[in-house]
C-alpha cells in the first residue's frame, strides 16, 4: 500500500515515464470549462498543441498545456481534463 489513491497512483506513474496524455501537434478540443476559478479562459474550440508545460518550460509538469488557438493565437495552461483528442499528430494548414 502506498498512501495513494489509484488516480494519484497513475499520475505519478505518467509523470515517471513521461507518459503525456497530449503530445506537440495533436488536435484537441477545449471542453466548456464549470470551474469558476476558470471562467476567464477562451473555452469550446479547436487547437493545437505547443507542448505540455515541461516540453516548453521542463520541470516535470505533463498535466496542463499551451496550445495555438486559430483564432487568437497561442494560449496557455489549460489542463489535461479540459481537453480531449480530435486527432493525432494534427498540423494547421
Amino acid at each position: 500500500m502506498t498512501g495513494f489513491d489509484a488516480k494519484e497512483e497513475k499520475n505519478i506513474m505518467r509523470s515517471l515515464n513521461n507518459d503525456q496524455k497530449f503530445q506537440i501537434g495533436d488536435l484537441v478540443h477545449v471542453k466548456k470549462i464549470t470551474e469558476s476559478y476558470k471562467k476567464h479562459f477562451t473555452q469550446d474550440f479547436d487547437a493545437v498543441v505547443l507542448g505540455s508545460s515541461d516540453d516548453l518550460h521542463g520541470g516535470g509538469d505533463i498535466y496542463q498545456y499551451g496550445l495555438f488557438n486559430p483564432g487568437t493565437g497561442p494560449v496557455y495552461w489549460y489542463e489535461e481534463d479540459d481537453l480531449e483528442l480530435v486527432k493525432k499528430n494534427e498540423v494547421w494548414k
